[in-house]
């Protein structure tokens, strides 16, 4: 199905009569590229939220979850973010820039930005002050520094340079951008 509609995010168990659950999910990685597979499955195990990570996987979660922990999965892997627990996270990090990979499946999907957010990256490549951000976004400055975190995060940049230049390689700003002095 997954081949036919291309959805968004693909929530599955790993034991699935037909095909494992790490086979079906780079299946899914190689013949769909766009879409992001989560995890849902008894075995919460570290082990197999690794071997999730190692299949491609955007995140993983325990069948014993909360509704509402499952709903919040859904949206942060959809979002273009990973959901699985920090220490998995922090373990895998250090075999594999996990953060910025989609798996052995080629190269990894480039996270979509939403208007709001090309509107934050913009206004931070041009060096506005967060005072001006915050009145042009129209939220507060605290809400500023989070959410430049966020979109940091999100596109997995660990400077405004290097910002900068995926800003630049999306069109999004010119390559001319120079810093605005106050």
């Amino acid at each position: 199905m997954a081949d036919q509609l291309h959805p968004d995010v693909v929530l599955m168990d790993l034991e699935m009569p037909v095909l494992d659950g790490m086979t079906a999910c780079k299946k899914i990685l190689l013949n769909s590229r766009d879409s992001r597979v989560l995890i849902l499955s008894a075995h919460s195990e570290e082990f197999y939220q690794g071997e999730a990570i190692r299949a491609g996987a955007a995140g993983f979660v325990a069948k014993q979850a909360l509704a509402s922990v499952v709903s919040q999965a859904i949206r942060v892997v959809h979002s273009g973010r990973l959901f699985f627990r920090p220490t998995v996270l922090e373990k895998h990090q250090n075999k594999r820039q996990v953060l910025n990979w989609n798996g052995d499946h080629g190269p990894k999907r480039r996270p979509s930005l939403n208007s709001f957010e090309r509107e934050l990256l913009k206004l931070i490549v041009e060096d506005k002050a967060n005072e001006v951000i915050a009145d042009t976004l129209n939220i507060s400055t605290e809400a500023v520094d989070r959410q430049r975190e966020c979109l940091m995060e999100k596109l997995n940049k660990a400077d405004k340079a290097a910002l900068t230049r995926y800003a630049i390689g999306e069109g999004i700003v010119k390559g001319n951008v120079r810093p605005e002095f106050d």
